[in-house]
Formats: structure tokens, sequence, C-alpha cells
């Protein structure tokens, strides 16, 4: 007798190739996390970086107009002013102490800060120094000029105060 035995030929597991929708959305979540987080980042350096670049023109802009008054190239008496820094309409400019107006027109030298920007408290001063290097009160176009060097600026949320040498 023969005895046939059924055997039952099942086919070898598929090989599963992919990912589940649940890992699927794991790396999703993960990602969209990571995402999130580099962005605050991004705009915070961002800001910062904005503030920096403001002090710095700032600070150059005092120097250009403290060597431009030191030189004395109008030959300017000590107690008169020789050079002006010039804050207007987020416009830094250093003029000539022959200047008679408050615009930058016809500056020495002159950039653009793209930070709000105030100097003692003011968004549309000026600063005078005499041919000794030292700030000078004066008047440019009907503004007083300060001579408190204090400034601050700000971007994207963030502030700094800084003084001017």
């Amino acid at each position: 007798m023969w005895f046939h035995i059924m055997v039952k030929k099942t086919c070898p597991p598929p090989n599963h190739r992919g990912f589940s929708l649940i890992e699927l959305m794991v790396v999703l979540v993960v990602m969209s996390i990571l995402a999130t987080l580099g962005t605050a980042l991004t705009q915070s350096w961002s800001s910062s970086n904005q503030l920096q670049l403001g002090k710095n023109l700032l600070t150059q802009g005092a120097a250009h107009a403290k060597s431009l008054a030191l030189r004395n190239g109008s030959g300017i008496n000590s107690n008169t002013v020789a050079a002006f820094l010039v804050l207007k309409n987020n416009t830094l400019c250093v003029l000539n102490g022959t200047a008679t107006t408050l615009n930058c027109t016809t500056p020495v030298w002159q950039t653009q800060l793209n930070v709000s920007a105030s100097i003692n408290s003011a968004s549309t001063q000026c600063i005078g120094w005499n041919s000794m290097g030292l700030p000078e009160t004066a008047s440019l176009g009907g503004t007083t000029c300060t001579t408190n060097l204090a400034y601050s600026i700000s971007s994207g949320g963030q502030n700094a105060t800084g003084y001017l040498e």
C-alpha cells in the first residue's frame, strides 16, 4: 500500500523590502522636529550676525570721523568740529567739518545699516569731533549734535547697546 503523504509545498516568505508605515511616520516626525529647530537656530544666528555687523559699521564710521578730524585737512582750529558722523534713516556717513546740512549727499564715507540704530536715543543724530579727536558740541542743519557716544541697535527682536570710542 502506498501511503501518499501529502506534503504541502510552501513558498519561501517573500523578501520584505521597504519600510512600514509606522517607520516612515517616525522618520517624518524626527525630520520635522530637526527642521523646526534648525530654522529657529538659523533665524537667531542671522539676527545676531546683523547686530554684530551693525556694531562694526558704527565703530568703523566713528573711527573714520575721528581720523578725518585728526587729519584736519580743512585747517579748522581745535575747538571747532573738524568731522561729523551722521545717522539718518539708517544711513551712516562721515562728513567734513565744513558741512552745513544733516544729509549724506556728499560724504567722505557712507554705509547703509541693516539694523534699527540710534545714537543717544535718536534715530537721526550727529556727532562732531574736533581736531584733537574729541567730541565737540555743534549744530548741523538745525540739529544739535550730541557729545554722548552711546548707541543702541536692534534686529530680529535682539538688542545691543554700546559706546563709540
